[in-house]
């Protein structure tokens, strides 16, 4: 999945929750070959991200999701690249 932002607005994601089951959220950008964490584990579904130094280009991110209270890497993920 892609997406487009202009240059100066922050990339807002919402996800939705697991079906009937409260679920907690872990946001990720790729850097190089690494995921680094841009937010740890939280039951809010909505995240802003604005890139670091100005920066510009094709980032890709991810959203893991769990159970509340699990200790599962994530039940579901899901990868997309934004274009900034």
């Amino acid at each position: 999945m892609n997406h487009r932002t202009r240059g100066s607005d922050p990339l807002v994601r919402f996800f939705r929750p697991l079906s009937a089951v409260q679920a907690e959220y872990q946001y990720l950008r790729k850097v190089g070959d690494e995921w680094v964490v841009l937010r740890e584990w939280s039951t809010d579904n909505g995240f802003v991200y604005v890139p670091e130094n100005g920066e510009h280009g094709h980032f890709e991110l991810s959203v893991s999701a769990r159970k509340v209270g699990s200790d599962v890497e994530y039940d579901r993920y899901r990868k997309f690249t934004v274009l900034y």
